[in-house]
């Protein structure tokens, strides 16, 4: 209803200095947020209901330090069934990898999602090109491969199991 609260800063007493934020919400209004470091590092972590914040977990240490590799992130998704948070992110190399964050702060391993770099920074957005959805159970992602340019579609109906991309748009 336009009352804000008065900000809450986060992690601003502890290194690296940080950028690129995104959030989901659960049906349970719990938050997940994930942001990157200007070190190359990606952090994870929920806000609770209760004002409270989880411990901040390191997702990945090679998300890259220019503003060419910033907003390495694709958006976040939450899965309705498990109420976990799917990570997409992508590492300096230019491919995208998943992780999982469950309710209770556990981070599953990193599963590669293709074995095509993705481009990052393609106009001036500094972000990673690629977007996710969540459709009945399955995950959605388009992604624009760094070398041909082309928008490519994948999904996944269980963890870390993508189909082959296939191309959309040349």
């Amino acid at each position: 209803q336009g009352v804000w609260g008065a900000p809450q800063e986060i992690d601003s007493d502890v290194p690296p200095g940080l950028s690129g934020p995104v959030m989901a919400i659960a049906a349970d209004d719990t938050i997940t947020m994930a942001y990157t470091g200007r070190d190359g590092s990606g952090f994870v972590r929920h806000l609770r209901v209760d004002g409270s914040l989880s411990a901040r977990q390191l997702f990945s240490a090679n998300l890259g330090i220019t503003d060419d590799e910033n907003g390495a992130i694709v958006p976040l998704v939450v899965l309705p069934e498990t109420d976990e948070t799917v990570l997409i992110y992508r590492e300096q190399t230019g491919f995208l990898f998943e992780r999982r964050f469950s309710r209770d702060g556990q981070l599953s391993a990193p599963v590669q999602v293709a074995q095509m770099p993705v481009i990052t920074n393609a106009v001036d957005s500094e972000q990673v090109g690629a977007d996710l959805i969540v459709h009945e159970s399955s995950l959605h992602l388009l992604f624009i491969d760094a070398q041909s340019r082309s928008i490519f579609y994948t999904h996944a109906s269980e963890a870390g199991n993508w189909s082959a991309p296939q191309a959309v748009v040349e």
